[in-house]
């Protein structure tokens, strides 16, 4: 099984000109949504505004980190045929060129692809963050749990002057054989399948760039 990094497209010729993202007004749902491991309340995500100078695409920049992202019906329905990493989509409507297009959604994702890690076979960096991030090795894990000390351990010392918290950098990502999601993230991107590339690339689904991701198979 292959994985690809999905992003959103840059490309003036995909999704038109302009100076950052083609969203440009964002509704108070997309700033109120929560950053934890919990979903959004309600099922309407309010209005968008896009950018006079982009285009219309299925996906529409930006995404929000690893968690969330504006999608047209069409791309929706295509994942529907898919297994997805824990969701919900919301109503959303669309303002561009001074009409509203209601075929909208946004997609708020809550999964932590750890608990889903072959760590015996994964692989695993530390990184100093400051002004240029420094790799300092590699780290050994056996489990989530040690992992996950690991994590609260740098955000200890990103709280004590000069305030520069290490980061653990997964080099290899290795799923359980039993993994089977066709769109999920890793660490601050999205990922999809080799079934789910194929299928936005046989929909023409737009606004979408998608790049191999050699780091991250399953057994």
């Amino acid at each position: 099984m292959k994985y690809y990094k999905m992003d959103y497209s840059l490309e003036d010729k995909e999704v038109g000109t302009m100076t950052d993202t083609q969203i440009k007004k964002f509704s108070q749902f997309w700033w109120d949504a929560p950053s934890d491991d919990t979903f959004p309340e309600g099922t309407d995500a309010g209005v968008f505004e896009v950018n006079y100078r982009a285009k219309l695409t299925d996906a529409l920049s930006p995404f929000e980190s690893n968690r969330a992202f504006i999608l047209s019906g069409k791309f929706k329905r295509l994942l529907d045929e898919c297994n997805l990493a824990t969701s919900r989509f919301y109503n959303a409507s669309i303002i561009y060129r001074k009409q509203q297009f209601d075929d909208y959604y946004y997609m708020h994702i809550v999964w932590d692809f750890t608990k889903y890690l072959n760590y015996q076979h994964s692989k695993f960096e530390i990184w100093q963050r400051n002004f240029n991030s420094v790799k300092e090795g590699e780290i050994l894990f056996s489990s989530k749990a040690d992992l996950d000390a690991k994590w609260e351990e740098f955000r200890a010392i990103g709280k004590e002057p000069p305030y520069e918290m290490p980061f653990i950098k997964y080099a290899k990502v290795v799923f359980n054989s039993d993994f089977d999601l066709d769109l999920f993230p890793v660490w601050i991107d999205f990922y999809i399948s080799e079934k789910l590339c194929e299928l936005i690339e046989k929909n023409k689904i737009t606004g979408i760039e998608i790049t191999p991701a050699d780091f991250i198979s399953r057994l």
